[in-house]
């Protein structure tokens, strides 16, 4: 990245103008031990190509700003802090934030140095996308309670920091508390659009990605790399995924494949209770046909017809 010190240099030798030695004095308060002279590092926030006098005011705004908070180690538990949810999310019983359709989960604000810790719930394996102020990785979880460091080194001041489920409904996770050096503060906002994409295996992602170390991986769908997901990034939309391998438009008895209409109305995929709507779609992508035309091979004309007729 773009990146540069800000001086501010004084008239240190107190001959009435700043000079080139004045200038030379606060960098060398930069770099000195004491780090006494009052400095900004700016990158290309804006990513215009170049750093702009807008990206060296932010900057110093952020070192500012950092100066309020405080910065002692403090676990705090997820029912304590603010967060943005991405998707459909439950608070469990016990105050835990739970998920379990792909591509979904949650942001935050944040004031900190150092490592950021979260504490896991897994039913079982599960990955999950990992966005630090921008820059995204990816970390394996294992099943049971786990503490996982989600990001390391940072230098104080704020951060955004993004943590989405990548596999499918069958899988579920509960965050229970984030621990750091410093605050969470306001949640980041919602964007002006929310896109809710409806579907089978092709909206979840399915086979999208492949562990080649395993000959027989359960790790085959990244939500966050989902056609839904990107597709709302680049619109600068939220987005909701509501979707399953095998999922089928039409439902009858004794037919295996779960049926979309039904777990729309969820909470999510597992927590069955009537999902609360309490923020509206501005737009639905709905995606389904291809397992009701699986079933469909085979039958007569009359067959089909009976198929569809509810």
């Amino acid at each position: 990245d773009s990146c540069l010190t800000v001086v501010t240099a004084g008239d240190y030798d107190l001959n009435g103008t700043v000079e080139v030695t004045d200038i030379v004095s606060a960098i060398d308060g930069i770099f000195s031990s004491e780090h006494t002279a009052d400095s900004t590092f700016a990158f290309d926030a804006n990513n215009s190509g170049r750093i702009t006098v807008s990206d060296v005011v932010a900057a110093r705004k952020s070192v500012l700003n950092a100066q309020q908070y405080d910065y002692s180690e403090r676990n705090i538990a997820i029912a304590d802090m603010e967060y943005k949810t991405m998707g459909r999310t439950v608070v469990d019983t016990d105050g835990s934030l739970y998920f379990d359709l792909t591509a979904s989960g949650l942001s935050f604000n944040t004031y900190c140095y150092g490592n950021v810790e979260t504490t896991f719930s897994a039913s079982s394996a599960e990955w999950i996308t990992v966005i630090v102020d921008g820059k995204e990785n990816m970390q394996k979880l294992k099943s049971g309670t786990q503490t996982v460091t989600i990001a390391e080194e940072l230098t104080a001041g704020k951060h955004t920091i993004e943590i989405y489920k990548q596999m499918e409904g069958d899988h579920s996770l509960n965050l229970h508390s984030v621990t750091l050096n410093g605050e969470i503060v306001e949640a980041p906002k919602n964007a002006e659009l929310l896109i809710e994409f409806a579907g089978d295996s092709i909206t979840c992602g399915y086979g999208n990605v492949v562990d080649p170390t395993v000959v027989s991986s359960a790790r085959v769908t990244d939500g966050y790399k989902s056609y839904g997901a990107q597709t709302a990034r680049l619109l600068g939309a939220d987005w909701s995924n509501v979707s399953k391998s095998g999922a089928a438009l039409v439902y009858k008895e004794g037919m295996p494949n779960d049926h979309i209409p039904t777990i729309y109305k969820q909470q999510s995929y597992q927590k069955t209770d009537v999902y609360a709507f309490d923020r509206t779609a501005d737009i639905v992508v709905i995606n389904l046909g291809t397992n009701d035309a699986g079933v469909l091979s085979g039958m007569s004309e009359e067959q089909k017809k009976e198929y569809f007729r509810d």
